[in-house]
């Protein structure tokens, strides 16, 4: 575990040499998303999972009492941030899947010199899809949505990465 700003942040690190990656989950997730990957990437990279504040295994300070512009995109991207210049040590490339993408986006805007580079993985930005989504198409998709989401169907592209010879060819 890492402190950060007196809470308690969970994260995973594995491989000694290389460039650093910092994989950061989606909505819902932890770190543990990455299990996978982890070994894979730790062959030739210094790979870094974190539970983002509220997620996970990472405390989950109440809302009431941190206040409502707390568990925001700005916030998350200064934990990045924290997190690289304190436990990584290193400049880093960031890779993100769902709403981490927007995380990882926040990071790289507000500190720049810290962000290597970006992955991102089904950025989530629902509400640009759904204002662009014409008003007879939304029930379609909410259903297809639901039925990825929510049945056995989806579960054939659980993996975010699932294909190792991509991100070697991305970070060689």
């Amino acid at each position: 575990t890492w402190n950060w700003k007196g809470y308690s942040i969970r994260y995973q690190c594995s491989g000694s040499s290389g460039p650093a990656l910092v994989l950061v989950h989606g909505f819902g997730a932890n770190s543990n998303h990455w299990r996978k990957n982890i070994p894979v990437l730790a062959k030739s990279h210094r790979v870094y999972a974190i539970d983002l504040i509220g997620y996970g295994y990472s405390d989950k300070p109440n809302p009431r009492e941190v206040g409502d512009s707390f568990y925001i995109f700005e916030t998350w991207g200064s934990q990045l941030n924290d997190f690289c210049s304190s436990v990584v040590k290193d400049k880093a490339f960031f890779i993100c899947n769902s709403i981490g993408g927007l995380v990882g986006l926040q990071a790289a805007v507000a500190k720049p010199e810290i962000c290597r580079g970006l992955f991102l993985l089904n950025i989530s930005l629902r509400m640009l899809h759904v204002k662009k989504q014409p008003w007879f198409g939304r029930p379609f998709i909410a259903s297809f949505q639901s039925l990825l989401g929510n049945t056995a169907v989806g579960n054939f592209s659980s993996d975010p990465l699932p294909h190792r010879s991509l991100l070697e060819v991305f970070f060689v």
